[in-house]
């Protein structure tokens, strides 16, 4: 593809892409947000990779609520 039909395919992509009417674009704001949701649940928990993010969230206010009383759970089973 050359320089000018690759600006050329961008041009038409940007004119399709800001005619949409607002019901359109919502649609498919909410379809690629769902999507997206679905790529990041399935990357960090089904998999089991650890997302730091969260972390920073959830390690802290494990620690707050164990000094407070609340019980740890039940020991997780590991996969050997």
């Amino acid at each position: 593809m050359s320089e000018s039909a690759l600006g050329a395919a961008a041009v038409n992509i940007a004119y399709a892409k800001v005619s949409l009417s607002f019901l359109q674009a919502l649609a498919r704001a909410i379809g690629c947000n769902w999507l997206v949701c679905l790529a990041v649940w399935m990357t960090f928990v089904a998999l089991g990779f650890e997302h730091s993010v969260a972390n920073t969230y959830f390690i802290p206010v494990g620690i707050f609520l164990r000094r407070v009383g609340v019980p740890p759970p039940a020991p997780i089973a590991r996969k050997r």
